[in-house]
């Protein structure tokens, strides 16, 4: 029998490791003289990609700590409110930053303890934290990464959330949807104070001081242009302070370098210092 033998071979390269293009924002804020005006940021777009931009109430910034791994390394916090579902009613949504990107958002590589007094008495009631939903079933770890409720009282766990997390393997970037009803809020309590600790490979952590929040009336709003890209590297970014509470606008990337060009705080004129540059998504208060 004669002829040519083909041996075949698939390489399956792990997700994590695939270099994907990042984007990167040069950012110049003009801040009105009153809080009441609005402040004008002019945003300016490098990158292979366009943009995708949002904007949060930001809560904490914090320095870069040596001890802590940058993968777990809290860096800035924001909170907002999200949409009223049909389902599961009004929707409020932290978001973490961090100065690295951790390998994979299991959280012994990076951990995010949301602590939330609901009822305001000094005394935490809930802690909320990324896993995956296979720990939680017992069916071993997984890819499919979910929000736990912890609660402090009664020392049962629960979903925090009906909605994954949606993050990526070596970002520095995560949001969570979470339903106030699943987390301790009656129907029409909007305001809570909340806790953000992080931690890192190591077990080291970091935190960002307690904060109140109310999705009822969140601190700041803001208003972008569109998502600038290599056809149009320009986007501006309104914003105002509605109330007292944030130290600014946190202005997410979702397409930005993992770590500081994924999240960059704009200060309202009332906060301390400036760190620039900046980024965002199509926002309308």
């Amino acid at each position: 029998m004669s002829g040519t033998i083909k041996l075949y071979e698939t390489l399956r390269v792990p997700f994590y490791i695939v270099p994907r293009p990042y984007t990167l924002l040069d950012v110049k804020a003009t801040l009105a003289s009153t809080p009441a005006l609005t402040h004008t940021v002019a945003i300016t777009h490098n990158g292979p990609i366009s943009s995708s931009l949002w904007a949060y109430p930001a809560f904490v910034y914090d320095a870069n700590d040596p001890g802590v791994g940058d993968e777990g390394d809290l860096r800035m916090v924001g909170m907002d409110f999200g949409w009223t579902s049909g389902r599961y009613g009004p929707i409020f949504v932290p978001a973490f930053n961090v100065y690295g990107k951790w390998h994979t958002p299991q959280p012994y590589f990076a951990e995010f303890d949301l602590y939330l007094d609901v009822d305001q008495d000094g005394t935490d009631d809930f802690v909320d934290f990324n896993f995956n939903s296979g720990w939680f079933s017992g069916r071993g770890d997984n890819d499919d990464w979910i929000v736990i409720r912890f609660d402090l009282s009664t020392h049962a766990l629960g979903l925090a959330s009906p909605y994954n997390i949606y993050t990526d393997y070596n970002a520095g970037f995560m949001e969570w949807y979470l339903p106030a009803g699943w987390n301790g809020l009656p129907m029409g309590d909007t305001d809570m104070n909340f806790t953000v600790w992080s931690f890192d490979y190591g077990g080291n952590y970091d935190g960002g001081g307690t904060h109140y929040f109310d999705f009822a009336r969140p601190p700041v709003a803001a208003r972008i242009s569109g998502n600038p890209g290599p056809n149009n590297r320009n986007a501006t970014m309104d914003f105002w302070v509605r109330s007292a509470g944030s130290i600014g606008v946190m202005l997410v990337d979702y397409n930005g370098g993992p770590g500081a060009a994924q999240a960059y705080l704009v200060p309202h004129p009332f906060y301390s210092f400036i760190h620039m540059p900046l980024i965002v998504k199509s926002y309308t208060p």
